[in-house]
């Protein structure tokens, strides 16, 4: 079960990823889809999108306090996200 788990996560993150990749025309960092793949297979299609939105709304707080007009990376929110996420499962 926890392979099966494993697999699908990392399916759906590089799925969604890489639609948003090519959507967004190549705006998106490529480490991007393949982190959000690694989360997916870390954390399962369930507690994904958890993370995943935790990492958005933490980005989204972050430009409204800086109010930078430049590319921000999204990978140390999505990290902190994983670990939000990470906590959730495991029961912290």
């Amino acid at each position: 079960m926890a392979v099966i788990n494993a697999v699908l996560g990392c399916a759906l993150g590089l799925a969604i990823f890489f639609l948003a990749f090519f959507m967004s025309g190549k705006k998106l960092g490529l480490a991007d889809v393949w982190y959000a793949g690694l989360m997916g297979s870390v954390l399962g299609p369930v507690w994904w999108f958890p993370a995943i939105i935790a990492a958005c709304l933490s980005a989204l707080i972050y430009y409204a306090i800086t109010r930078r007009r430049q590319p921000i990376a999204f990978i140390p929110f999505m990290a902190a996200g994983s670990i939000l996420a990470l906590g959730g499962l495991k029961g912290w």
